[in-house]
Formats: structure tokens, sequence, C-alpha cells
């Protein structure tokens, strides 16, 4: 026994995923640690406000990410060295692009979004700034990974935690600028590691201006099918705040949302676990297609890891919700202790997404993710059909339930896609040889 645990903690992959966990949880720790002052100053209805924002960049994101960094990880061993800089640039030249179309169509259409999110003209173009930022440096961070640079890695994401952090304290506690230092800070910190990431890409010579058309063709080819994926993801975790906010108020909206910044503490795990296993996962896969007579055994060994992850994640649930529930009951004021009762409904819905995480890495690999968007599309309409009723009929909570049929109809129809378009030894075919 002692033997198969020495040989399971001796893997290059465990190795790594312990560098990552280690990272992810220092750099999550610090905004986690902050937030019992940073409550002190926001009530719960402006911290609904800032919540509603993140819902706004997460709609432009989707737009303006096009996807780029999930297409640099599938691709990435499977462009030679010298190719890997145009691969690079000319996914940065699409972000560029689909920035520029976004700041346009938010100039036209300001008023609208005014309307609906209550957020004027400037914040609109800053959150556009912000994730053209953004999906440069999650790049990067792809960059570091798929080289295996843990030590930078780990240096760039503690900076990127312990910057945001401490910004918020600055505009936030010092100048006293409510919600708005929670975006002022966000903005800052991701111009900072923008330029850093920008700076280190320039001096690994991984930027050119060679415009790689069928590059940049494939790129859309990936990334336009998904764009109802990345839709639906909004859907499913910015669709309930806005109707929380204009069926029973502002301030469940902040509660609602406070409760799930304190469970995405387990995403810490979710992160560091998925940060090393995509790229093993997606190695040992090229290494099945190349081998003669091991390709089984290959895939098998994935799939039982695979198993064992999803087990370990489910016990982590369970102890998570009880060490956060104590966790906010000690340091949080008596106006957040509501939000307590979404903790369960978060954690159900973690799990489902996990499994999620765990067969979509096939579709990605396989490139089929052509009708990967209008599945998970077709589940957040149905989450955010049942959302409404539900919250009509239950209040709040209902938005829960909402998630969690949501989640699961996610993970169940994806595995099924998965399956058709990357086969590999699940459930009952596991034994076969």
């Amino acid at each position: 026994m002692r033997k198969k645990i020495k040989n399971v903690l001796g893997q290059p992959v465990v190795k790594r995923m312990a560098v990552y966990v280690l990272t992810d949880g220092l750099s999550k720790a610090v905004p986690f640690l902050i937030m019992p002052v940073i409550a002190l100053y926001l009530s719960p209805s402006e911290f609904g406000v800032a919540s509603n924002y993140l819902v706004f960049t997460q709609m432009i994101g989707a737009f303006i990410g096009m996807n780029t960094n999930s297409y640099f990880s599938v691709d990435y061993y499977r462009t030679d060295t010298t190719q890997k800089p145009i691969l690079l640039s000319n996914l940065i030249f699409v972000n560029v692009f689909f920035a520029l179309i976004t700041f346009i169509l938010v100039a036209i259409f300001t008023n609208y979004l005014e309307e609906f999110f209550a957020i004027a003209l400037m914040w609109q173009l800053l959150g556009c700034l912000m994730m053209l930022f953004s999906s440069i440096t999650d790049m990067f961070v792809v960059y570091l990974r798929m080289e295996e640079k843990l030590r930078l890695y780990s240096r760039y994401q503690i900076l990127r935690s312990l910057s945001s952090a401490g910004f918020s304290l600055l505009f936030v506690v010092v100048f006293l600028m409510s919600w708005q230092g929670r975006v002022y800070a966000l903005l800052v910190t991701n111009l900072l590691v923008f330029i850093l990431a920008v700076v280190s890409f320039h001096k690994r010579g991984m930027l050119t201006l060679t415009i790689d058309k069928v590059r940049i063709k494939d790129s859309l080819k990936f990334g336009l099918p998904l764009m109802p994926h990345k839709l639906s993801t909004w859907i499913r975790s910015g669709f309930d705040r806005i109707m929380i906010t204009t069926k029973v108020g502002i301030q469940d909206t902040g509660l609602y949302s406070f409760g799930a910044n304190i469970s995405n503490a387990v995403s810490l795990f979710t992160t560091s676990f998925f940060g090393a296993y995509t790229p093993y996962v997606y190695k040992e896969l090229k290494a099945a297609e190349d081998s003669e007579g091991e390709e089984h055994k290959i895939k098998r060994g994935i799939i039982k890891k695979s198993y064992m992850s999803a087990i370990g994640f489910a016990v982590l649930l369970i102890i998570a919700d009880i060490v956060l529930t104590v966790f906010v009951k000690l340091f949080f004021n008596d106006t957040y202790q509501s939000s307590i009762i979404y903790f369960p409904f978060f954690f159900i819905a973690m799990f489902f997404n996990f499994v999620y995480n765990l067969v979509s890495m096939f579709v990605f690999y396989s490139k089929n993710t052509k009708y990967l968007g209008i599945i998970t599309i077709a589940v957040g309409i149905i989450q955010g059909a049942l959302t409404i009723p539900l919250i009509n009929k239950f209040g709040t909570i209902g938005a829960s339930f909402s998630l969690i049929v949501g989640s699961l109809l996610k993970a169940i129809t994806v595995a099924y896609y998965s399956q058709k378009v990357y086969p590999m030894p699940w459930l009952f075919n596991f034994k076969k040889k």
C-alpha cells in the first residue's frame, strides 16, 4: 500500500498539481482573507451592484476572448516550436479584432446596456478594456502551464492575487470608493499582469507580426461554435443575478453573490487540478495515438484517474460546506449570515461542473466543438427558463434550484456527446482489452 501511494505521489502530474494547488491556494487565500474587511465597507446592496458589473464583463469577455486560450492549449503540443510564436500572435490578433468590435457595439447600444445592467458608458468601456487584457493574460497562464514553468507560474499568480487584494483595500477601504473601488482594483491589476505577460512573451520570442490566415480561420472555426457555450455559461452564472435583482431586490443579489463567492474558494482546487491534469491528458492522448498496441491501456489509465478525482472532489465539497459555514459565522457580520443557506446548492452544482470539465476535455482535444455550443446553450436556455418561475415561487433560493438542474443536464449531455466524438473506455466498456 505504501509503495502504491509513493508511486502515485511520485508521478509528475501529481507533483505539478501539488505546485498548482499550493500556488492557487496562496493566491486565492489573500483575497479570501480580506473579504471580512471589504464586507465592512460594502453593504449587501453594494456587493450586488459589483456582482452585476462582473456579470456584464463575463458577457463581453466571452465575445472578446473567442476561446483563444482553449485553442492555444489544445494546439500547443501539436505545433512545432518555430511555429508557436505565429500561433500565439495570431490568437492575440483575434482578441484585438473582437475587442474593437465590442467597443463599437457597446458605444452603439450603451443606453440599452445601462438600462439592463445599471452601468454607465464609462464603466462599460472599462469592462471591455479589462477583458482584452484578461484574454491575453489567460493565454500567458496557459503558456506557463504547457511549458511546465512552475516557478514563474507561481510568482505570476501570487503577484496577480496580491495586486488585486492590495488595490481593493486601497480603493475600497482607504479611499472609500464603494463598489467602484473594486472595479478599479480589477482594472489596474489586469493592466499590470497584462504588461508583464507581453514583456515575458517578447523576451521569449513568442511575438511576431506575421499573419497566418489559415491559423486565424482555424481558431475561429474552433472558437465561434463555442460562443453559445460561453453565452450559456453567462446565462447559468449571470442571468440568475439579474433576475434576482429585478424580482427580489439588489440586497438579495448581494447575499446570493456573496454566498457564491465564498463557496468558490473550492475553485482553487478545480483550477489547480485541471491546470495540471488537462496538459497531462492531452499529452497522454497524443502518446496513445502514436503508440502501437498501447492505446487502450493509456486511455484506461486516464479514465481511472478521472474516476478517482471525481470521488476525491465529492469528499472535498462535503468538508468545504462545514468549514466555510463556520468561517462565515466567525468572521462576517450578521448582514451576511443568511448567505450560508446557498452553500449546499452551490457545492452540488460544482460537482456536476467538475464532471463536465472531466468529459469536455476530450471534446476540445478532438476539436469537434461544433455541437458543444448548441448543447450548452440549450441547457443554458432551459436553466434560464426555469429560473424565472422558480424565483417567482420560492424567492432567491429558486435560482439555486435552477442552477443544480442546469449543471446536471450539462454534465449528462456533454458526457454523451464526448463519448460520440472521442470514445474513451468509460463505464460499460471500462474492462475491455
